[in-house]
Parts: structure tokens; C-alpha cells; sequence
């Protein structure tokens, strides 16, 4: 009797996972299938008299209506999948499917939602599932000698990891660590000062986080200012970044940034 009730006690506590994992499999089955599809779909004349194919402003409006019903079929099926959600303040209440379903956008980006803001930022959520998944069919996106780790902790401090999931549009230059442990209900976190955007200034921030299953990606303007450091002042070009990161906290303002970068994280939904 007792074997019986320990071996129903491991059942149920698995049983969540496999519920998550076969959830997330119906919704790469379902993206599968809709991508093939529709790139099939996307070389007939009919649908692409210019035969330019991936370019969406060449299609004829009955196909561009296929590829937004199939955007929104998958949309739905994540927001089941991700579960209901209190997104921060900041962002967009509504997210969006993060990958493209077809043809162009964001090839390759890690299978979400993502929240857009005014600021240029963005969040995307996605589950811990669909992010091993995104690693193992991604691996094109990386050099040889790049390849990004399995370890979330780990992957959350590559800067490539960032601009392919998608959470910006730009290239990503990690200019410092910014180590803030490990918070409370979260089972994953990386974060660093980030130089990206148009300016190629080093004040956002790139944060990932893993909390009850969900993984959160964002990159976001840091709004603790930084100031130049006057020990790389006459450093060289090339080492430049590294004197960076080597002088960054011991300057005035990276306990602030420190903080700045823990409180985004404990505002992220724990449930």
C-alpha cells in the first residue's frame, strides 16, 4: 500500500510537466505544419505573381489573409500554452506571436509572445520546453565556435542569445556582467549592461529570467545613467570593451544598476 501511494505521489507531481510538455509539443506540431504549408503555398504564382519569394507586400491579399489566420491560430495556441498573465507595467497588455509563421519576419525567433513598448523595448515569455526546443533547432543561428549552452544560467549571458530570440532587432554588446543572484521563486536568471540600439550607447539592460516554468527574455533601456570611466579613457579601441567590463563596478553608479536590474526581475509574474 505504501509502494502504491509513493508511486501515486511521483505521478502526480510529474504530471504537470508532461501536461506542459505535450502542450508544447501540439503547438510546435501545429507551427510545423502551418509553415510547411504555407512555404509551399508562398511559391505559387497565384499567391506571388512576382515569384519574389518571402517578400509579404508581393503576396495578393487572399494569401496575406492565410498567413494572419494561421499567425492567429498559433497566437492562440501559445496563450493557452503560457497561461493567463500579468504582464509589467511598461509594456504592451496584449503580446504578440514572437516567430514568424511564414516567409519572412523573424525567422528562427524563440517560440512566445512578445510585449512591445513605446521605449523600443520588449518582453518575450515563453516556457522552458519551447526554449530547449528553440536551442536544438537553432543551431544555424551560431558560429562554431559560439555555441550557445543548454544551462539557462548560462545561455542568459550570451549576447547573441538576446538578438535571436528576438527581443531586439539590434546587435547586442555585452559591456558588464551585472550578477544579482538568484531571486526568490526564480530557477534561472542572467542580466548585463548591454550596448545596442541606433546610438550604440552601453544603457540598456539584457535580462532573462525562468520563473515557475516560464521564461522571460527582455532587453530594455536602463534608467540608472552611466558615466564615462576614466581609467579606459586613453585605453585603445580594441580594449576598450574590456576595460569596461573590468572598471564597471567599481563605479558610483552600478550598485543602482545592480538594484535597478533586481527589481525588474522580481516584478516579472511568478504565476
Amino acid at each position: 500500500m505504501r509502494l502504491f501511494a509513493a508511486t501515486l505521489l511521483v505521478a502526480l507531481s510529474l504530471a504537470p510537466v508532461c501536461r506542459a510538455q505535450s502542450s508544447a509539443q501540439d503547438y510546435l506540431a501545429a507551427r510545423d505544419q502551418a509553415a510547411a504549408t504555407l512555404k509551399q503555398r508562398a511559391q505559387l504564382e497565384e499567391n506571388d505573381p512576382s515569384q519574389k519569394i518571402g517578400k509579404t507586400e508581393y503576396f495578393v491579399s487572399a494569401f496575406r489573409a492565410e498567413i494572419e489566420a494561421a499567425r492567429r491560430d498559433l497566437e492562440a495556441r501559445m496563450r493557452d500554452l503560457i497561461g493567463p498573465l500579468r504582464v509589467p507595467a511598461g509594456v504592451a497588455r496584449t503580446g504578440t506571436l514572437n516567430a514568424a509563421p511564414c516567409c519572412y519576419g523573424r525567422f528562427g525567433a524563440l517560440d512566445g509572445l512578445a510585449f512591445d513598448a513605446p521605449t523600443g523595448n520588449r518582453l518575450i515569455v515563453s516556457t522552458e520546453p519551447l526554449l530547449q526546443h528553440w536551442l536544438k533547432e537553432s543551431s544555424d543561428f551560431w558560429t562554431v565556435d559560439a555555441r550557445p549552452s543548454s544551462d539557462p544560467a548560462v545561455l542568459f549571458t550570451n549576447a547573441n542569445f538576446y538578438r535571436w530570440a528576438g527581443a531586439t532587432d539590434w546587435p547586442v554588446r555585452k559591456v558588464a556582467d551585472l550578477p544579482i543572484g538568484l531571486p526568490d521563486n526564480t530557477s534561472a536568471v542572467g542580466a548585463f549592461l548591454a550596448a545596442g540600439g541606433p546610438t550604440e550607447s552601453a544603457d540598456w539592460l539584457a535580462v532573462a529570467a525562468i520563473r515557475n516554468g516560464r521564461v522571460f527574455v527582455s532587453f530594455v533601456p536602463a534608467k540608472t545613467k552611466t558615466a564615462p570611466i576614466a581609467a579606459c579613457d586613453a585605453a585603445p579601441a580594441a580594449a576598450y570593451r574590456d576595460c569596461w567590463a573590468t572598471h564597471a563596478k567599481e563605479q558610483p553608479w552600478f550598485a543602482d544598476m545592480l538594484l535597478e536590474t533586481l527589481a525588474f526581475v522580481d516584478a516579472l509574474p511568478e504565476q
